[in-house]
């Protein structure tokens, strides 16, 4: 049961990890095209950069117990 709970929010981290770099590629591809705008795509990134910074140092903390 415990090995399930682990295996979980690890998916879970890939899970946002792949989003995150698909949104990211999608943004830089719309402002390669000259559509987005670089300074949305940053602000739309540093959320989710520290979510997933967030996540990781809870994710470590909870192995260590």
């Amino acid at each position: 049961m415990k090995t399930i709970l682990l295996n979980i929010p690890l998916t879970v981290y890939v899970i946002t990890l792949l989003l995150i770099i698909f949104i990211s590629l999608f943004l830089s591809t719309l402002t390669f095209i000259g559509l987005g705008n670089f300074n949305t795509m940053t602000v739309i990134l540093l959320p989710f950069a520290m979510m997933v910074g967030i996540a990781y140092n809870f994710k470590s903390k909870s192995m260590r117990n």
